[in-house]
């Protein structure tokens, strides 16, 4: 029969095994947000490591960032880096941020890259690999979008964001579907999301603003008009990145988010009464996309608003995070998830 005594110690024994599961899934939501944390099996000296239906073996002592240096070249492919540029065909800025990077090493022994420290280029090739590998190991990765990030022209640019968009739902609770674009019978907004928990789902667009030469504002209204006139299936939700130069002045008192906010109103007063633009929530991020000399931690900012919507107009946040939690969580991902981990969950 079981004293008082054993019963105290098995509680106790139960409750330190609940603390450790809390503690641990707490360390891995702030690693890797809702996204899966990644699978991996330690054998002798290495480290089974699994992207969605690819299964790769790293040295066992590699860190998180150790493997995404591996895993973005394996995925985008070497011939980027090794192409010579010429007049017609300029370095891909992917091998622009490798080759003029002292961050890493070459292993003699095996001939595999490892990093030996960080720099703003390295760091923005780590953060695509780890874009790529959150959304191979949590939805389906298309190869057009491999494609398009390995040409060196504007199709690499929104690829980019468009990836950047899709790994920010995922590690914010959202399950993502890829629209069907060889279908021509209608438009498409890039992904369907749905909340995995209140099994909300929006139609989701995401536009990069490609800027020439000077970057004289934000200039968004058309674009902001093209995602508009997209067929959407579900409520939307609008990703689009101004391309600016990092920000030094506080929240709203550049330039360019003002002019953004000016654009959203005015957008809205030039519309036509018989036919309104649909109700959307509108992400604006300026994270110069590719802009691998700016890819540094802690930077990017993320501004939230909406058109056509009577609840953002309130200015009651209460009301907006009660009604959508899920966006809550979407922000949350977009400004605070999206570097890499330094380290595989629980190493």
């Amino acid at each position: 029969m079981a004293t008082a005594k054993n019963t105290w110690e098995n509680r106790e024994s139960e409750k330190r095994l609940f603390d450790e599961k809390v503690r641990r899934l707490d360390a891995q939501v702030k690693s890797f947000g809702a996204a899966r944390s990644p699978l991996t099996l330690s054998i002798d000296a290495e480290r089974i490591v699994a992207a969605g239906d690819q299964i790769y073996a790293i040295p066992n002592d590699w860190g998180f960032r150790d493997f995404m240096l591996s895993y973005g070249l394996d995925r985008l492919g070497r011939a980027i880096v090794d192409a010579e540029p010429d007049r017609n065909n300029p370095r891909h800025p992917i091998a622009a941020a490798l080759l003029t990077s002292s961050a890493y090493a070459v292993d003699g022994e095996n001939g595999k890259m490892r990093l030996i420290g960080t720099d703003p280029g390295l760091f923005g090739f780590l953060k695509i690999s780890y874009d790529l590998f959150t959304v191979a190991d949590n939805a389906h990765l298309q190869e057009e979008m491999i494609k398009r990030l390995k040409q060196n022209d504007q199709n690499f640019r929104g690829a980019r964001y468009e990836l950047f968009v899709a790994a920010s739902l995922i590690r914010a609770g959202f399950s993502v579907e890829f629209e069907n674009e060889s279908d021509s019978s209608k438009s498409h907004c890039e992904f369907t999301a749905k909340d995995k928990l209140s099994g909300k789902a929006f139609s989701v667009e995401a536009k990069c603003r490609n800027h020439s030469g000077e970057r004289k504002g934000a200039k968004v209204y058309r674009l902001l008009q093209k995602a508009l006139q997209k067929d959407a299936d579900h409520e939307r939700i609008i990703f689009l990145d101004v391309n600016m130069r990092p920000d030094t002045k506080p929240l709203f008192k550049e330039p360019w988010q003002k002019e953004i906010m000016e654009t959203v109103s005015e957008l809205e007063r030039a519309q036509k009464r018989e036919r309104p633009w649909p109700q959307a929530i509108v992400f604006f991020t300026n994270r110069l996309l590719p802009g691998w000399e700016h890819e540094i931690e802690g930077t990017g900012t993320t501004l939230l608003t909406a058109i056509n919507h009577p609840l953002f107009m309130t200015n009651d946040r209460r009301a907006v995070e009660a009604t959508y939690p899920e966006i809550g969580k979407l922000f949350g991902a977009v400004q605070d998830k999206a570097n890499p981990p330094e380290h595989f969950f629980g190493q």
